[in-house]
């Protein structure tokens, strides 16, 4: 089994481009989306992910501060 990436993105432009640039360089990953905060609490609960990548700046929080709270899962 391939990568699997949580993309922690709200803008759905942006979202899409990062899906298409990861899926593009590397084979087999499995992009993982949170758009919003709800989603993002319970993909951080329930989904597996071996890295995660976030935008700086979105509507439900830091992005930095998110990565944080993925760290200390």
């Amino acid at each position: 089994m391939g990568l699997s990436v949580l993309l922690i993105e709200d803008d759905a432009d942006d979202r899409r481009i990062a899906s298409i640039v990861l899926e593009h360089g590397l084979p087999r990953v499995n992009v993982i989306e949170a758009t919003h905060a709800a989603q993002f609490v319970e993909r951080l609960g329930a989904d597996r992910f071996d890295v995660a990548v976030a935008a700086s700046r979105l509507a439900f929080g830091d992005g930095v501060e998110l990565l944080a709270a993925v760290k200390h899962r």
